[in-house]
């Protein structure tokens, strides 16, 4: 894959990297690159997108997701989910004002990873015909 904009380029090399590079046409120069890995990409990305929201003078949103919290039972009330990043870097699961949990980024991509198996799952079992049910 290979992608170019504005004197930016992005790439894949041999060992599944991405590569950012800039053209600068300097002949005593080289073109500068950055390799990121797999891994970094998605942090990267929310980094980039930060910063061009606080350019832009907009405020982060934080969505909430409705859920039920079962801790305190069958007849538990709807509480709001909201998930954001702490100043340690750390995703914030929020349930309400006194439970959250807190998670690696390398943790919260193997929980996005099990939960995009399940959805694809549940999709799946709900667009089965009525005969394979």
């Amino acid at each position: 894959m290979k992608r170019k904009m504005h004197s930016v380029q992005v790439e894949t090399d041999d060992e599944d990297n991405i590569q950012i590079s800039q053209e600068i046409r300097d002949l005593n120069e080289l073109d500068p690159v950055i390799t990121v890995s797999p891994d970094q990409a998605g942090l990267l990305a929310s980094w980039l997108i930060d910063a061009a929201g606080t350019i832009r003078g907009e405020s982060e949103v934080v969505e909430s997701i409705p859920v039920k919290f079962f801790c305190r039972g069958p007849e538990a009330e709807i509480e709001e989910l909201k998930i954001y990043n702490n100043n340690s870097g750390m995703v914030i699961l929020s349930i309400d004002a006194n439970t959250y949990i807190e998670i690696s980024p390398i943790m919260a991509k193997r929980m996005r990873e099990q939960l995009s198996k399940a959805i694809s799952l549940a999709f799946t079992d709900m667009l089965r015909g009525d005969d394979e049910v």
